[in-house]
């Protein structure tokens, strides 16, 4: 009795027996990337390439020693993200502790720092007054030179 294959598998039967090579399948042109290949569309590759380098580990790991040893390897994942959210806390906790005590400095050095201000403007303020002063002063003389200079014509 002849077998009776549905024919998409007579036409691959044929075509191994022609020794045709193998033609279609997936298209993986869409997943090469351009010689203009922008930012992003890198950083998504890098993406999906460290997912599927991770997921070929993990598939590598259940295949070659079993359940367990897959098991073994995500636990100890777990326990490196445990610890480094534990030391993520901590650095949170101590930028915490900085930024309250710079808050603290500032708070306390904010009553010198107004007096000093205050010291500066009336300083500022007292040579302008000089600084006018003096102009009086000089246009007061220029004025009397002059006052001198057309009785001493006249």
């Amino acid at each position: 009795m002849e077998p009776d294959f549905r024919p998409a598998t007579q036409a691959e039967l044929d075509r191994i027996a022609a020794g045709k090579p193998w033609a279609g399948g997936i298209d993986v042109g869409r997943y090469e990337l351009g010689a203009e290949a922008s930012p992003s569309a890198l950083a998504a590759a890098y993406a999906s390439a460290a997912h599927v380098e991770a997921r070929l580990a993990n598939l590598t790991l259940l295949n070659e020693f079993g359940k367990n040893a897959w098991l073994v390897h995500n636990s100890q994942l777990e326990a490196l993200l445990k610890g480094l959210e534990e030391e993520l806390m901590e650095l949170k906790t101590e930028c915490e502790v900085v930024n309250k005590e710079r808050k603290s400095v500032q708070v306390d050095a904010r009553p010198e720092l107004t007096a000093l201000e205050q010291r500066w403007k009336k300083g500022i303020g007292r040579a302008l007054e000089v600084e006018a002063g003096a102009e009086a002063v000089r246009q007061e003389i220029l004025k009397r030179r002059r006052e001198r200079t057309e009785v001493a014509d006249s």
